[in-house]
């Protein structure tokens, strides 16, 4: 099965000057539903000098907003030769996860992996488990690239999730789980909070350029950590669960599967969002699909891709000369 690469930012090439990626859900709402003064009043706050001493709920994880803007996903939007602007429709403009909360709304993928790893539908959570040992270091003080090594452990140095089955007490029943989310490049949403703070249009197009970044997302940021912890977690007889979003998901190269579970390594939960009623204001998740690979087809996935033909990446220089960003 053939996997598109970068979906988003072959449309975004194509029709740069029509189609851009913007905020799709702010501070849990979708933010076509807001009107021009909560927009603007939003933009304003977070510019503000005291902005971080201002607190907003996530309607997904529960307690305090930590994510700074509130933005919590993007898609693309399109602006027509009237003017006209308009969210796009479609497989192209699936709502992408800017943060691994998004993925908690009412705990319905915990429910999912319970039922299909464990056994239950109500699995206990144990969030942020340590797996790896801090580095040792020499002569009792860190050099400075055992600091960044350090730091780059305690990144990636935790399971997100571990999901446990209710009965416990007799037999320790559980699974990993981590939740990734996409990163963007380009433009700081600082640009849209400026644009917004003056917007008075019933839906703005995007003030700046981004697209969702999955090369940062999949090979850099996921896969170090399915490397250092699925083949442990495997050898002890555990499994890992993947939480990732279903354009995160198209992104990736082709990957073998595995028909059953017990030759797999990873368990690959993809997920989507499904927009409300106009009075509920919100995209709620949902699990697409669930796809089986062992580590080594993951990696596959995570870092193939399809090279440019010499003219397409030929087009793209001489648009970086025309720009003169170089």
């Amino acid at each position: 099965m053939r996997r598109v690469i970068d979906q988003g930012d072959t449309i975004a090439r194509k029709s740069i000057a029509s189609r851009r990626f913007g905020i799709a859900e702010w501070f849990g709402t979708l933010f076509h539903l807001l009107t021009s003064e909560q927009r603007r009043g939003l933009a304003l706050e977070l510019l503000s000098k005291d902005a971080r001493a201002r607190t907003h709920d996530c309607p997904f994880k529960g307690g305090t907003c930590t994510k700074s803007g509130g933005v919590c996903s993007i898609r693309l939007y399109e602006k027509s030769a009237d003017g006209k602007v308009r969210f796009v429709e479609g497989t192209e403009g699936r709502i992408r996860s800017l943060c691994p909360h998004r993925f908690g709304e009412l705990n319905t993928i915990v429910t999912s992996i319970g039922k299909e790893l464990l056994g239950t539908d109500s699995p206990l959570i144990v969030r942020e488990v340590g797996f790896l040992k801090p580095l040792p270091t020499i002569g009792g003080r860190a050099s400075e690239g055992d600091a960044d090594a350090a730091r780059i452990m305690r990144e990636i140095g935790k399971i997100d999730l571990i999901l446990v089955h209710p009965s416990h007490e007799a037999r320790l029943d559980w699974c990993a789980v981590e939740v990734q989310a996409v990163y963007f490049s380009g433009d700081k949403m600082e640009r849209e909070f400026e644009g917004l703070s003056s917007s008075v249009d019933t839906l703005p197009f995007p003030f700046g350029r981004r697209r969702p970044d999955y090369r940062s997302s999949g090979p850099k940021r996921l896969m170090p950590q399915l490397q250092l912890k699925v083949r442990d977690i495997t050898r002890w007889g555990k499994r890992m669960a993947v939480v990732i979003d279903r354009s995160f998901f198209d992104s990736l190269s082709e990957m073998r599967f595995e028909k059953d579970k017990s030759n797999a390594d990873i368990a690959w939960f993809v997920v989507d969002f499904v927009e409300g009623s106009f009075e509920d204001r919100r995209a709620h998740v949902r699990l697409d699909s669930v796809f089986y690979t062992r580590l080594e087809d993951a990696v596959a996935g995570l870092t193939g891709g399809v090279a440019l033909t010499q003219s397409e990446f030929e087009i793209g220089i001489r648009r970086k000369l025309a720009s003169k960003h170089w």
